[in-house]
């Protein structure tokens, strides 16, 4: 991925996604790709989970998202 704001390459998400396939833990997957926490393992590895924080993103919730209160 060329995008900036991510952390983590595509090569990257395919070996979270197998070494949760082993049954590793988010946290250890963290701690083995390194300079990640588990919830971008999280992110990346369940579906769900990503879909409900894209949803967060387009229903305008950011300004919440970044401590900002509504206006």
């Amino acid at each position: 991925m060329s995008d900036a704001r991510y952390k983590v390459t595509q090569q990257d998400i395919y070996e979270m996604r197998r070494l949760r396939k082993q049954g590793l833990s988010y946290q250890k997957i963290a701690n083995r790709i390194g300079n990640i926490s588990y919830a971008t393992v999280l992110y990346w590895c369940d579906d769900k989970q990503r879909e409900k924080q894209r949803a967060k993103l387009d229903s305008g919730d950011l300004n919440t998202m970044n401590g900002k209160m509504e206006d």
